[in-house]
């Protein structure tokens, strides 16, 4: 089955950000694209730039002269890498970033302080279906917990900044701390 509109769009992607920040990432990537590209061909720096987009200067100065980005555009740049932007419901891809977002729900958590997801695993351990779909998804991954006789083993990607931002585009619910989830979706942002 082809779906004509992306499951999961640079805008929609972008809005997990919202609150951090920028009130609106969206309107912040936008900004960014459009500094950038001002600065580039006519090649300036942030002052001029800011003067002729009636930008922030401060913001403007971060992007340009230091070569900073809004976290939203890192966040996107990651997804587009990794092939998710443009995912199908019939993509591997798909099927691998559907599980996580299913096993946030059934025994994850995403991590409200920097948005992380943590899985706990079942009892297949390192050989468990989260671990296919986090490589399946070509999400770098470690393992935490595994010498404590009391706890699950988790499984975490190694990017925890980043990864988090496609199953929140999807509601996945989202926590203060990994061992706990909030009882209902919400839609969060990846601020760090």
């Amino acid at each position: 089955m082809s779906n004509p509109r992306p499951l999961v769009d640079e805008r929609g992607l972008a809005a997990t950000y919202d609150g951090g920040a920028y009130v609106d990432a969206w309107e912040a990537v936008e900004q960014y694209r459009k500094a950038t590209s001002y600065a580039f061909r006519k090649g300036v720096k942030s002052s001029a730039t800011a003067r002729a987009l009636d930008l922030p200067r401060g913001r403007l100065r971060t992007w340009i002269d230091d070569g900073g980005q809004p976290d939203a555009i890192r966040g996107i740049e990651v997804a587009r890498e990794h092939g998710w932007l443009d995912v199908e419901y019939d993509d591997l891809e798909f099927t691998a970033l559907n599980m996580l977002v299913a096993n946030v729900f059934s025994g994850g958590s995403i991590a409200e302080q920097h948005y992380q997801p943590s899985f706990a695993l079942n009892h297949l351990d390192h050989k468990s279906h989260v671990v296919d779909a986090l490589e399946a998804a070509g999400v770098e991954y470690d393992f935490y917990h595994e010498e404590d006789e009391d706890r699950s083993t988790q499984v975490r990607p190694t990017d925890r900044t980043r990864n988090g931002a496609w199953p929140c585009s999807k509601r996945s619910r989202c926590s203060s701390r990994p061992e706990t989830r909030t009882s209902e979706p919400a839609v969060v942002r990846v601020s760090r």
